[in-house]
């Protein structure tokens, strides 16, 4: 999930977890195997590029399951929270290396341990508890599923409270036109609360930003607890109505957004298991479902751009056409599109490099 080594300037949840990596290694064989292993497919070790799990790396992380197999035998639940730390880290390698089989896995044995001992809040140590959270969140994710580790009611009660105050006039037309949206009404205020927290604010101030860390848990939380239809609408014998297809699209999209702030705040700079375990999600709804968009354009548009950044290969395309079809018919230029975006949602730093070659994908298929 996370860059492993020393990277200036580093996010907070970035530096966090390579303190507990390396901290954990001193003190316990299972943690510095896993460092090992870590060591081994890190992209900052390959030029930048994203490294396959190998024999060395395999190794050293079933070297580290058996040392953790061996602590648990001996204590069960009510283990240390070294232990606990060596679990997190098996999950974010799992992450790492794309094997939710096994991610699934460690996140059920966190999830009991940590229940054993009241809940994430009553881990003493921040780095866990912050690194546990991110963990948890990036799997979610990519799966779509709801978070193993429950929000703290006060931390809910803030983002409740952040999502109220957001500005009513860029949901208007929406309320006004479309009275069945009381879930993309949600996912809308969550965006606009996103952007204001951001707003004027640099680079280095954001990725150092432990308010906007602790804001898009709850964002991301909040999204990932909404009523879902995935299933059903991967499933054609049971099609989606009008309704429910617009709000599952809009959601689907929310979370390929909000991949890209957490990928920021994370301080992962060379992959986004979100995108690419969840994009054909959305692209395969659309092709699957008519959507009449009638008083939710601009969220059409994000749902549109959204896809067409996060796809690959023969998704993307689609989507890119289909965006192209709505840019001309709408008489919509491209700063236009990005004005639209920027009203919606935090879309520069975050997004910047992935709009921008959107945007000359979208030039190139207007003069084909």
């Amino acid at each position: 999930m996370l860059h492993f080594l020393a990277a200036a300037p580093e996010s907070p949840v970035c530096a966090l977890m390579r303190e507990l990596c390396f901290t954990l290694a001193f003190i316990d064989d299972g943690a510095l195997h896993l460092v090992l292993a870590r060591l081994e497919i890190d992209p900052e070790r390959n030029g930048g590029q994203r490294s396959r799990e190998n024999q060395y790396s395999l190794s050293h992380y079933n070297a580290s399951i058996g040392v953790v197999k061996d602590r648990l035998e001996s204590t069960g639940l009510a283990v240390h929270e070294a232990i606990i730390g060596v679990v997190v880290n098996l999950a974010s390698y799992d992450l790492f290396t794309d094997n939710f089989t096994r991610w699934k896995m460690h996140m059920l044995g966190l999830q009991k341990m940590i229940q054993y001992r009241g809940g994430i809040h009553s881990l003493n140590s921040r780095y866990l508890r912050v690194t546990a959270t991110w963990t948890n969140l990036v799997g979610s994710m990519a799966i779509d599923q709801d978070p193993y580790f429950a929000l703290d009611q006060a931390d809910l009660n803030k983002a409740r409270h952040l999502q109220d105050s957001a500005p009513e006039e860029p949901l208007d037309v929406l309320q006004r036109d479309y009275p069945d949206s009381a879930g993309i009404t949600v996912l809308l205020k969550l965006l606009l609360s996103l952007s204001n927290l951001v707003a004027g604010k640099s680079e280095l101030g954001l990725s150092q930003d432990l308010a906007l860390m602790e804001t898009l848990h709850a964002i991301v939380y909040i999204t990932l607890t909404l009523p879902r239809y995935n299933e059903r609408a991967i499933d054609s014998d049971d099609p989606l109505s009008s309704i429910e297809a617009t709000y599952e699209a809009f959601r689907l999209a929310m979370i390929l957004y909000l991949s890209g702030p957490v990928m920021f705040v994370a301080g992962n700079k060379f992959s986004n298991p979100v995108a690419s375990h969840l994009s054909w999600k959305l692209s395969k709804l659309l092709k699957a479902h008519i959507i009449d968009w009638t008083g939710l354009e601009q969220a059409e548009l994000f749902v549109l751009a959204f896809g067409a950044v996060t796809e690959v290969g023969c998704g993307r395309h689609w989507m890119i056409v289909q965006l192209n079809h709505t840019i001309v018919e709408r008489g919509l230029r491209w700063n236009v599109l990005m004005d639209n975006l920027r009203s919606m949602a935090w879309v520069d730093i975050v997004w910047s490099a992935n709009l921008n070659k959107l945007g000359d994908d979208l030039t190139h298929a207007s003069g084909s």
